[in-house]
């Protein structure tokens, strides 16, 4: 059923555009079409459409989709083979990419991006473009998707490669146009300039003989043209100083003219001077030009440049510019370009009877007609002809031709012409391809999914397509001169009135109705959209285009995506998304029907433990039981939702804290006990933070940051619940100092290291020190060392933390073993930290770089902190033991699963919390469930001995519990009783003052 959905909306897809195409008048259009098309239905992150420039081998974006405002890299071009757009171009290839990770020419340039699936457009193994797609999601993208996508790919690039052709000839024509315009233009004016100059000027030959004059130059010499022609000019002209002016037309060379000052003496006898310029051509003539002034310098070389002017034009116009000879029937221009052109060598043709040897027999009459009319053709007249000439291969060209009659004899006979032949094969099969598409579009118009209809000026239905028929359930002859407002649901009529008022208020208007219900015969609703053109100045049309589509099955999922946006689908409770909207709205009503508003921001303490110790469905469990009891209560709430993945929000309304409090403590006891979840015992416990407005935030944003930084708050401390207080946010603005002074306490060496000794209560000895931070803050004092750690936990400045602590201890080692101490040193990794990648290698790389042995190091970690991933520990561990490190367990008894934990972990020592040791000897039970802790503590000290661990009690102060702690069998002790945490000075001092034999140098 799935499938066949998928189906159908690629189907509804491909139509659309089909259709869209229609109205497509250029790649531009087409493309905002493709990438409108596909971002709607796809909806991912962005859509482009990239346009292939193979002059600069580039992808150019010129349409772009995306739900980010912000101006996208798409917009600059991109090289073939870069990035994945460039590689799908390069290879003609489509690329989804499920993740970034996975591929290796992944570009980032947009935010957050991951998944990409790029379509390349290709029409006859040509490159025309590329279709892009990104998202942030990961795999976002399916081999549906890219189905898709290809199938809008194969079915524009026809049409795109036509539409690119056809701009490509009609720059050519415009091109073509420009240029045989301008070559008119400047050889009109050559002539006009030659036959109305004021400057004598004479054409000579290559022995200076007289071919031609103006008419200055017979009045010059005061002879007429024809007495003159024949004769050397050096009859009449001399050099300014008397000499012959030869000896300087031979000089003369191509490139440049020659100027010379002059005498002309004219048949009568009177001398006049001159500046002459001599311009030798390629045919060895010569043209010289008399002035008096500079002036007329300044005109000759302006001839000679429109001369080498148009000479380039004819090289690089892409029509073939030709000159033909018709007494000699051969060409004088264009022989060899019109070769090439047809795949012969250079000067194939000789004469007109080759061109007539290869036109397609069906074009011989025409061609021949053509003849005769340059011969009878009339000055001025352009003489227009098609034909199709054989190719070198055999394939047939399709030629056109304009020529006229540039030179005719005295008696008007053509004796040559003049013409421009033009390549237009390309542009008649795609005439003849937009006839075949022209006809392919009214098919899928006519049989189009969609329904499309015609309405006259008034409203009655002219047209109704086979899909509008079947979708109304009516025979064509029933619908057609029905109202539209016949078909429209009671409840949606102001909808379409509205909408035909607008489409009618303008031609050329386009209303789109996003969506609203017509009536099938039946009764039946459908819910459709639906956009309506006004067409009525189109003769064609004449009315109003209405094309509809059937989105009952959208409507479905907009009201299942609403579900799913809006509520948790473990718990079915309102999402946080809906909290947050709930608070904005009910706080932004103006005249609000309560006094007071309390928000109770609850928190599922260390349900990843569970998660790590039963997996995360006994989690998931217990997050439902949780809501359940929230549940029970929401005759006290008036909002209840699931505001994170272990955080619940209740809001309650004119609720003093005293019935607050009481409700907390209620829905608390019902997990006073072990709770059974899916077979396990769990205990479960929450906290509670509790803001309230308007007494403590003015707005939904405040009440909810304030609630979650109460629970935080919690978290150091005891208390299950707490009231907001503004203390609290002064200790967020302390927390913040001190997060921002840890790196610089970290940069500058600010921090120090204590370290307390841990010996035999039986003998004395010193076993080993453990290392303990210390900092006194500049403003701030003396910081306690969990405090700093929560701190650099929460800012993620553990990691620097934890390196700086590990240097300075080995360091510290190797100081001593230079004053002949050879001591252990443990060192305590926090719970974030030691889970981390790199802290073996770290280890290793300090103990090369101080030269200490691994017999001297001692690591120390939390229970708590083995349970988060009890195989990543146990594998941390053994490696650390391999090395020859110690490591202990830091904190035993007070996290889960103990027994268990002691049999898999290989750990070498546990050390027992001082919560347990405090009370210690005492009369009265100390423990919350009233169990002595004497007994816990020798329990404890008999499980680690029957597991072959070494024990250390830490807290040790008195002699009564040195006393107790030795009679249960205690290997070792650490507390103020024997000292207190020393600074490596005062450490060495106290070293002076003992035996060194009571210092172990065994590990």
């Amino acid at each position: 059923m799935e499938k066949d959905k998928r189906i159908t909306h690629h189907q509804e897809l491909l139509l659309e555009v089909s259709r869209d195409l229609l109205n497509s008048d250029s790649v531009q259009q087409t493309a905002d079409i493709i990438v409108k098309a596909l971002y709607s239905s796809i909806k991912s992150f962005d859509c482009a459409f990239f346009r292939f420039e193979p002059a600069h081998n580039q992808l150019i974006c010129i349409s772009y989709a995306s739900n980010d405002s912000k101006q996208s890299f798409k917009l600059k071009p991109i090289m073939i083979g870069a990035g994945v757009v460039g590689h799908a171009a390069m290879n003609q290839e489509s690329i989804l990419v499920a993740h970034s990770s996975d591929c290796d020419y992944w570009l980032q340039y947009l935010d957050n991006t991951c998944s990409e699936l790029t379509v390349p457009v290709v029409y006859n193994k040509q490159l025309i473009g590329v279709i892009d797609l990104e998202d942030e999601r990961q795999g976002y993208f399916s081999t549906s998707h890219q189905s898709l996508v290809e199938a809008v790919a194969d079915l524009v690039s026809a049409h795109l490669s036509t539409q690119i052709q056809t701009e490509k000839l009609q720059g050519q024509f415009s091109q073509l146009q420009h240029h045989s315009q301008g070559i008119n233009e400047k050889e009109s004016q050559q002539r006009l300039i030659l036959d109305n100059i004021v400057d004598p000027v004479f054409v000579l030959d290559g022995a200076c003989k007289i071919i031609d004059m103006n008419d200055s130059a017979s009045l010059l010499l005061g002879a007429s043209k024809n007495e003159l022609t024949g004769q050397k000019i050096q009859l009449y002209e001399t050099a300014a100083d008397g000499s012959n002016t030869l000896p300087f037309y031979k000089k003369t060379s191509f490139q440049s003219p020659t100027i010379l000052n002059v005498v002309y003496t004219s048949v009568s006898g009177i001398p006049k001077e001159y500046e002459l310029a001599i311009n030798k051509q390629s045919d060895n003539r010569f043209i010289t030009s008399a002035r008096e002034t500079q002036y007329r310098e300044d005109s000759f070389l302006e001839l000679k440049s429109s001369r080498e002017f148009l000479r380039e034009v004819l090289k690089t116009t892409p029509d073939i510019v030709y000159s033909f000879d018709l007494e000699r029937d051969q060409f004088v221009l264009g022989q060899r370009r019109l070769s090439k052109m047809l795949g012969y060598p250079e000067r194939h043709f000789s004469g007109w009877k080759d061109i007539l040897s290869l036109v397609h027999p069906d074009d011989l009459p025409s061609l021949l007609e053509r003849g005769e009319n340059i011969l009878n053709s009339s000055k001025g007249d352009v003489v227009f002809s098609e034909a199709r000439l054989k190719h070198k291969t055999g394939k047939y060209l399709y030629l056109q031709n304009y020529a006229v009659v540039f030179r005719r004899a005295d008696d008007g006979t053509p004796i040559s012409e003049i013409g421009t032949v033009r390549n237009i094969t390309e542009r008649r099969e795609l005439k003849k391809e937009i006839r075949r598409r022209d006809h392919y579009y009214k098919s899928l118009v006519e049989n189009a999914f969609d329904g499309i209809a015609l309405y006259n000026a008034k409203g009655f239905l002219n047209f109704a397509s086979v899909s509008a028929q079947k979708l109304l359930e009516y025979e064509e002859n029933e619908i057609l001169g029905k109202s539209g407002l016949e078909f429209i649901h009671p409840d949606d009529l102001p909808i379409a009135r509205s909408a035909w008022e607008r489409v009618m208020s303008s031609p050329g208007n386009v209303v789109r109705i996003p969506e609203y219900r017509i009536l099938k015969k039946s009764g039946s609703p459908v819910w459709v959209e639906n956009t309506l053109v006004n067409l009525s100045q189109d003769r064609h049309v004449q009315g109003v285009v209405s094309n509809f589509r059937d989105i009952s099955l959208r409507k479905l999922s907009e009201m299942s995506l609403h579900r799913l946006s809006n509520f948790d689908q473990l718990t079915e409770l309102p999402n946080r998304n809906s909290l947050v909207r709930y608070l904005e709205q009910t706080l932004s009503v103006k005249n609000y029907n309560f006094k007071s508003l309390s928000l109770i921001y609850f928190d599922i303490v260390k349900l990843h433990l569970v998660n790590n110790a039963h997996g995360n469905t006994v989690g998931d469990e217990v997050i439902k039981q949780v809501s359940n009891t929230l549940g029970s209560y929401s005759d006290a709430f008036a909002f209840l939702s699931r505001a994170g993945d272990d955080e619940f929000a209740a809001i309650v309304l004119d609720t003093d804290n005293l019935s607050i409090t009481k409700t907390i403590e209620k829905i608390m006891s019902s997990y006073n006990n072990m709770t059974s979840v899916m077979g396990h015992e769990v205990k479960i416990n929450l906290r509670a933070g509790i803001v309230s407005y308007p007494q403590d935030a003015n707005n939904a944003e405040e009440l909810l940051v304030l609630a979650e930084n109460t629970v935080k708050q919690l978290k150091r401390g005891t208390e299950p619940f707490s009231f907001y207080h503004q203390s609290e946010t002064v200790n967020a603005k302390e927390r913040f100092k001190i997060e921002k002074d840890i790196i610089h306490a970290i940069a500058l060496d600010q921090f120090t290291l204590a370290y307390q000794p841990v010996l035999s209560p039986y003998t004395g000895k010193i076993h080993y020190f453990e290392a303990l931070l210390r900092w006194k803050h500049p403003e701030l004092g003396y910081i306690p060392p969990d405090k700093i750690i929560n701190i650099a936990e929460e800012s993620n400045l553990i990691h620097s933390l934890t390196d700086w602590v590990l240097e300075s201890a080995i360091k510290q080692v190797k100081s001593w073993k230079e004053h002949g101490y050879y001591l252990k040193v443990a060192i305590n990794i926090s719970p974030k930290d030691f889970l981390r990648d790199n802290l073996v290698s770290t280890l290793q790389s300090l103990q090369n770089k101080y030269d200490v042995s691994s017999q001297h190091i001692g690591i120390e970690v939390t229970e708590s902190a083995a349970m988060i991933d009890t195989g990543k520990s146990k594998a941390i561990l053994t490696e650390l033991k391999n090395m020859g490190i110690t490591t202990a367990l830091d904190d035993f008894g007070t996290g889960y699963s103990s027994i268990s934990l002691l049999a898999n972990l290989p750990v070498a020592k546990v050390k027992i919390d001082k919560s347990f040791v405090d009370s210690l000897g005492k009369e009265e039970p100390s423990h919350e469930n009233g169990v002595d802790n004497n007994v816990i503590v020798e329990n404890i000290l008999r499980l680690a001995k029957s597991f072959n661990l070494t024990s250390v009690v830490e807290g040790v102060e008195t002699m009564e519990q040195i006393k107790l702690l030795m009679s249960y069998g205690c290997d070792y002790v650490q507390g103020y009783l024997y000292s207190k945490p020393l600074f490596p000075n005062e450490l060495l001092k106290y070293l002076e003052t003992h035996k060194a034999n009571q210092i172990s140098e065994q590990a």
